[in-house]
């Protein structure tokens, strides 16, 4: 008879995890800061680049796009580097050290428009595409419960997306009464930004942590 009322009792259920969850998580709020800040350097480069390249540093349409053909090729060795790194030294000192890498771009190209620039810009500039995956999948997903992965990818991508659209109206404003040279400026300043603020990530690589099921925070274990 104990056995049988054993088995008819119901099972008890997790209590579902609450949306507003994401916003009580560390890293996610900081992706969200570091994501408004790349992503809005990540457009105005690819926005403004090919324009500057032609006017600034005196290249002809047609070199101008091998540049940007050689920037596309480089972006695919830094998609497999970047998170590659990010395994075996953690995502918090990758992220900063690439945001900070990408930022030598845009502030090369503003500071020394000449060849020098360019090769930096071939070379570098396609961590500003790349790195993305770090703040906007990697480390979001290893941050929060399962059942909120992807809400939480996709909040930090929309917001980040959002708001670069309006700095990339901004900065061609600021073009317009400042010169193009501003919107490189710009755009290596934001990577800064991200890079400094990436500092407040708590690392997620290789961590000890729990799962509260019941009420679905995370226990983590710092040590």
């Amino acid at each position: 008879d104990v056995a049988k009322s054993t088995d008819e009792m119901p099972a008890s259920k997790p209590e579902p995890i609450q949306f507003s969850a994401i916003f009580k998580n560390r890293n996610i709020i900081i992706c969200i800061l570091i994501s408004i800040f790349h992503v809005s350097s990540m457009w105005i480069m690819l926005s403004y680049a090919p324009l500057y390249l032609t006017q600034f540093s005196n290249v002809s349409v047609e070199k101008m796009g091998m540049i940007m053909s050689g920037f596309g090729l480089l972006a695919l060795f830094w998609q497999i580097f970047i998170p590659t790194t990010s395994d075996k030294v953690g995502r918090r000192p990758t992220l900063i050290f690439f945001a900070f890498m990408a930022a030598l771009a845009p502030l090369a190209l503003y500071l020394f428009p000449g060849t020098a620039s360019i090769i930096s810009f071939i070379f570098l500039g396609g961590i500003i595409v790349t790195s993305t995956s770090l703040f906007i999948s990697i480390i979001p997903v290893e941050s929060v419960p399962p059942k909120l992965m992807a809400t939480a990818s996709a909040l930090i991508m929309g917001i980040g997306e959002i708001v670069a659209a309006f700095v990339v109206g901004i900065g061609g404003s600021l073009a317009d009464s400042y010169g193009l040279p501003i919107v490189m400026l710009m755009a290596g300043v934001n990577l800064i930004i991200a890079s400094v603020i990436a500092i407040g990530l708590i690392e997620t690589r290789k961590r000890k942590a729990e799962w509260d099921t019941g009420s679905g925070t995370l226990a983590q274990n710092n040590s």
